[in-house]
Parts: structure tokens; C-alpha cells; sequence
């Protein structure tokens, strides 16, 4: 899984487009047998090669270069087949579905080496030095087929079919029509955002029966033309409409996709954040999980095998300080887990909770970090890394701890949103100061 990102990211109108031979290196330099499907989408792509796991099988997602489209290769241990071929397809509706845009297959290519088929490289292409993939589904067979026909629906540019593709989501979803029905009618109101506005404007137009209209008027008036009614695609008038209605068909079938299959959004994953203590769940026993959440808190008892921890923050450099971290003391509250982690050099305290009834970790920048100074030049050296870790925290930080031994993610706190905080020419200066004091005091000290 991709989860961290370019450290020294440039805004997109900055980025430049990679060429062949810096892309080709490590292991898509390997001989073997390579698929590489040539990709159209509207994904902001990067400007590095990224691997991603995803079902067991890894795959490599490619930037477009000067003379070649974005691509996605993957290695077989054989001559490529079908299945393969569907396995990409399966990864590509699922990087679909969690970056919220559609992904089509221009063609299929490779060989002993992953060969990039030429095409427009530097048009239609939007460019990310920020890109993260995380949370991919993997449903069952009817899930995947929802997510195909997802992925399908986005990437088309014409309204008509693309509105008949998100119908079919609903029909993969529902397949009893009197049923598909009556879940249209109930999930409408339930819409939000641009979904929301375009119920509203197809209800300016007068139509009282969204539900009929959607059934009648778009679903039998595109895909036949034996009966009335019938989309004329010369009549600007329900052209236009079907573009106005896109987002509402969109957001139903985006609605059928998380209600009937449990696939959430990653609007709902956002909201749910279970990933602030997902990693952090898995090492605590059940009995004792379950006197954290229910008491009684006096008296609990319980072992918990706490790892080592490194802790960083996404697209920061890491911070060589808070690398290795001890368990030092574990207290309980009332449904929440209070950690105190101190230095391999005892000279770092990192203190935050644990609050499983809210999901979220709490970390306070204020009381949560303490350094001492022992007068040496390995501490001001950390003092300089602290006070980084504080200026790029400040700047939007998005917390990650991570287990020192195993690099398993155990938190992912989303960007720190600071209010009427942040000198950044202080902490540059501090951290300009510190990094001379390590040098002076390195000086000072007699060399071995």
C-alpha cells in the first residue's frame, strides 16, 4: 500500500514530467513477464513511480512522461492471461473508487519489460506530487462488479451513457425493480452535495416523480428507441438535462454501492476516522478492551505488548528524535488509553491518549512533547529535529505513528489545523540555532 508521499513537494504547476530512463530503474528494470495498461483519467497522477499491494499481487503505477499516458504494469511469474488482465482491471475500480474519478484502459501492452505504449504525454493530465493510495476495497464478486461499472460510469464523457452506467450500479445493487424502485424514492432526500443540488433542480423543472423520471425518462429513454419515450441526442434541451442530472444519478449509485454492499466512501471513512486507532486496537487484548470501554476502571488489570514506535508526520522527512521510542507508563481512564513514550536517550517525552470511545488519537503539541538538554551536541541536535517536527505539525501535520519493528501504520491522525498559530521565521531560526550549538559543541568535545 502507497501511503507516504514526495517530502519535497513542488505545487502541481511546478511539476515536471519524469522521462523513460528515470522511471525504468529498481525493480521495473527486472526482466519477467509485464502487463501495462495505458490509462485515461482525470486521477491527479504523480510524477513518481509508486508500488502498491493490492489482493496479494503488486502493481506500479506509473507517471505519463513527455511522449507516453499514465500507466499501471504489473509482473507475472507466467505469459500474461485473461485473469491477469482482470486483476489490473479490479485494482484500477478500486484506485477508481477511493480517488473519486474514472480510470479507462486505452490498451494493453508489455513484454519482457514493462514497454510504455506512446501517446500524449504532456496534455490532459493533471499532475500530483502528493499522491497516496490507501484504503482500496476488496468486496466480494457482486462489489466488484459495482465497482467496474463505478469506474465505467466516471470515466465517460458522454452523459448519456454515463447516466446508463450509474443505472446499472442500481440494478447490480437492486435487481428487483419494484424494490430498486422504492430504495430510489427513500434514498433521495438522503443525498448531499452536488447530488442534492441537481435533485433540486430537476424538482424546479416540475417533475414530482424523481424516481419515474429516472426509471422512464433517462434509464428506457436511452438504452431504447422501439417506444416512446426516446433520448434524441439532437435535442440540446435533454442533453443539457443529462448533464444537470449526472451528480444525482452518481450520488444514488454511489449511496447503493456503500448501503448494499458495505463499501464505504471515503467520505465516510473520513467521518468514521477508525483509522486513528485501527492499529493500535489489534494489539489490545479483548478482555482488557473491553474493561477500557465498560469499567470498572479501578483496579483494571490487563497486559498489553506495546511496541516501539516511530513517530512521524506524512510528507515530512523522518525525525531521527522520535525514532525507537520506549513505553515508559500506561494509564487507564475511562475509555481511553493513556500512553507516555520517552527516547532511547531519555532526553524525549511523547505523551498522547488513546480515546477508543471517539475513535481519535489526542496528541497536545503544548504538554504532549518534552525535551530535555543534557549539554550535548546529540541534543541539540534533537532539539533542532523537535522544534522541525513542531514547525512542519503546525503546517497541516498529518500525525502517523508507526511500530519501530514491524513499520505497520498503528495511527494516521488527519492534518493538525492550527488556529492563530505558527512563526515560521522562529522556528527557522531555532532550528539555525540548535544546529549551530550541535557544531559548537561538537568541537568541545574531545574525539575519541
Amino acid at each position: 500500500m502507497s501511503e507516504s508521499a514526495d517530502t519535497t513537494a513542488r505545487p502541481p504547476w511546478q511539476l515536471e514530467l519524469p522521462d523513460r530512463a528515470s522511471i525504468m530503474v529498481g525493480e521495473l528494470a527486472k526482466r519477467g513477464h509485464w502487463i501495462v495498461a495505458t490509462l485515461a483519467t482525470g486521477i491527479p497522477w504523480p510524477v513518481k513511480t509508486h508500488k502498491v499491494v493490492y489482493l496479494g499481487q503488486d502493481f506500479w503505477i506509473i507517471p505519463p512522461t513527455q511522449n507516453a499516458s499514465p500507466a499501471v504494469a504489473m509482473r507475472m511469474e507466467r505469459d500474461a492471461t485473461s485473469d491477469h488482465r482482470t486483476k489490473m482491471m479490479r485494482f484500477l475500480s478500486a484506485l477508481s473508487w477511493t480517488q473519486g474519478y474514472g480510470v479507462r484502459v486505452s490498451g494493453f501492452g508489455g513484454g519482457s519489460m514493462p514497454f510504455l505504449s506512446s501517446g500524449r504525454g504532456t496534455g490532459g493530465h493533471t499532475l500530483t506530487a502528493d499522491f497516496v493510495v490507501r484504503d482500496l476495497p476488496e468486496p466480494d464478486a457482486s462489489g466488484q462488479l459495482a465497482l467496474a461499472l463505478m469506474r465505467e460510469a466516471r470515466g465517460l464523457d458522454h452523459s448519456a451513457y454515463s447516466f446508463l452506467t450509474f443505472y446499472r450500479v442500481l440494478e447490480a445493487a437492486l435487481p428487483q425493480g419494484q424494490a430498486r424502485g422504492a430504495w430510489i424514492t427513500d434514498a433521495l432526500d438522503k443525498l448531499e452535495g452536488q447530488a442534492k443540488e441537481a435533485l433540486a433542480k430537476v424538482r424546479a423543472r416540475g417533475v414530482n416523480d424523481v424516481g419515474v423520471h429516472i426509471q422512464l425518462a433517462r434509464r428506457q429513454a436511452i438504452a431504447h428507441a422501439a417506444k416512446q419515450p426516446i433520448m434524441d441526442p439532437d435535442d440540446y434541451s435533454v442533453v443539457h438535462e443529462l448533464y444537470e442530472e449526472r451528480p444525482l444519478i452518481q450520488g444514488l449509485a454511489e449511496r447503493a454501492i456503500e448501503e448494499i454492499f458495505g463499501i464505504p466512501t471515503p467520505s465516510s471513512i473520513y467521518r468514521a476516522h477508525l483509522y486513528e486507532l485501527a492499529g493500535f486496537r489489534l494489539i489490545m487484548p479483548p478482555d482488557l478492551m473491553t474493561q477500557i470501554m465498560e469499567g470498572p476502571w479501578e483496579g483494571i488489570s490487563g497486559t498489553i505488548d506495546v511496541p516501539l514506535l516511530d513517530i512521524e508526520l506524512r510528507r515530512s522527512e523522518p525525525f531521527s528524535a522520535l525514532r525507537g521510542m520506549l513505553p515508559v507508563a500506561v494509564d487507564i481512564a475511562e475509555a481511553t488509553l493513556k500512553l507516555l513514550y520517552r527516547s532511547p536517550d531519555n532526553l524525549i517525552d511523547f505523551e498522547f491518549e488513546l480515546h477508543f470511545d471517539s475513535e481519535r488519537l489526542v496528541f497536545d503539541l503544548d504538554c504532549g512533547l518534552t525535551i530535555r538538554d543534557d549539554g550535548s551536541a546529540h541534543s541539540a541536535r534533537n532539539i533542532a529535529d523537535l522544534r522541525r517536527f513542531q514547525l512542519d505539525y503546525l503546517g497541516n501535520g498529518e500525525l502517523h505513528v508507526y511500530d519501530t519493528d514491524t513499520r505497520a501504520l498503528l495511527s494516521r491522525v488527519d492534518a493538525f489545523i492550527p488556529v492563530n498559530w505558527g512563526n515560521h521565521e522562529w522556528f527557522e531560526s531555532e532550528i539555525a540555532k540548535w544546529l549551530k550549538a550541535a557544531e559548537h559543541r561538537a568541537n568541545l568535545t574531545p574525539q575519541n
